[in-house]
């Protein structure tokens, strides 16, 4: 009998040794998860692409070696929580370990290029016509950020276009009769100028096909002019 009841206490404490085992070796098995990947807002005119770093959690804590607002390199670094381990992830490297991963950005610089507003172009003056011509473009004065030009004869009757075009770095504002895109360097203006005037200036008229008639007591020509 005493023999039947040791060999009854050496299984039970056996067993149940064995059972505790494995259920703390289950209980140690840690959690795989996977490091966030960070996001990058795009550069401005004004500031280069910044970095936003993943929120930290219960599982993974992440730091930064490098500045997070381009242009430069920067390291993050991702460390598990306890009871948990790193899976592989889209551009991080983990270690080999699963206890920390790394990954690299290369944030670039503010855009380059970038326009300053040059203003609105100017609109050009028009003088009248006259008896003697006809109407007159004045063409406007160029600036440190605007050039003018223009495409046909400034006095009338002509067309005649004008570009202005804005120097580089700067755009141009909209402007009345100015033809201009948005966000565009050049605009174009155009205007028709009227010939001199038709009406009779003046009081004297000139006939060009008629001969002015002889002073009084003068021989007559000796050609005659047919009327």
């Amino acid at each position: 009998m005493r023999h039947k009841a040791l060999i009854l206490t050496i299984v039970a404490v056996a067993t149940a040794t064995v059972t505790l085992a494995a259920a703390t070796a289950f209980a140690c098995q840690p959690v795989r998860v996977a490091p966030a990947q960070p996001a990058v807002t795009p550069a401005t005119c004004e500031s280069g692409e910044v970095l936003v770093m993943p929120a930290d959690s219960t599982s993974i804590t992440y730091t930064e070696t490098g500045a997070l607002t381009g242009p430069g390199s920067v390291v993050i670094t991702g460390t598990a929580g306890g009871g948990f381990v790193l899976a592989p992830a889209d551009g991080w490297q983990v270690a080999e370990d699963a206890l920390t991963a790394t990954f690299t950005v290369s944030l670039a610089g503010p855009l380059t290029g970038c326009a300053e507003d040059a203003g609105a172009p100017v609109t050009p003056a028009i003088a009248q016509a006259t008896c003697t011509s006809g109407e007159v473009l004045a063409m406007p004065e160029n600036t440190d950020d605007i050039v003018y030009t223009e495409t046909g004869a400034l006095i009338g009757p002509s067309r005649v276009v004008i570009t202005a075009t804005a120097q580089p770095g700067y755009v141009l504002e909209a402007a009345n009769g100015w033809q201009v895109a948005a966000g565009s360097h050049q605009a174009t203006f155009t205007v028709s100028l009227a010939g001199h005037l038709t009406l009779t200036c003046g009081k004297t008229t000139h006939h060009p096909h008629h001969s002015p008639p002889p002073a009084t007591g003068s021989p007559l020509p000796e050609t005659a002019f047919t009327l």
